[in-house]
């Protein structure tokens, strides 16, 4: 039976020492939507600065956001809403041809 992965869960979202960048966090690894360079964020997430944004997977479990160089206003600060969008193609990584 080939059921579909479950879609990740976003555990943490976290401002980098730097202060460059937030780093959203996930429960699994994930398929990354397909992405392999920077995205807009809109396509994943949520969040009320998104037009002022871009994302980039760092790690199969981590999403970076990133001001995007146009905008002159800080877009998130503690306490900002992130979430992930219910409709989206992120999913659980699954590795094919894995036998037990």
């Amino acid at each position: 039976m080939d059921a579909e992965p479950p879609t990740p869960l976003l555990l943490e979202a976290r401002f980098t020492s730097d202060g460059a960048f937030v780093e959203l966090l996930f429960d699994s690894q994930t398929n990354q939507a397909g992405f392999s360079s920077t995205f807009a964020c809109s396509t994943l997430l949520s969040f009320s600065t998104i037009s002022s944004a871009v994302c980039q997977f760092s790690a199969r479990n981590v999403i970076r956001i990133f001001q995007s160089t146009a905008s002159r206003t800080f877009f998130l600060s503690l306490g900002s809403e992130i979430t992930l969008k219910s409709d989206t193609s992120l999913r659980d990584f699954c590795v094919s041809g894995n036998t037990a």
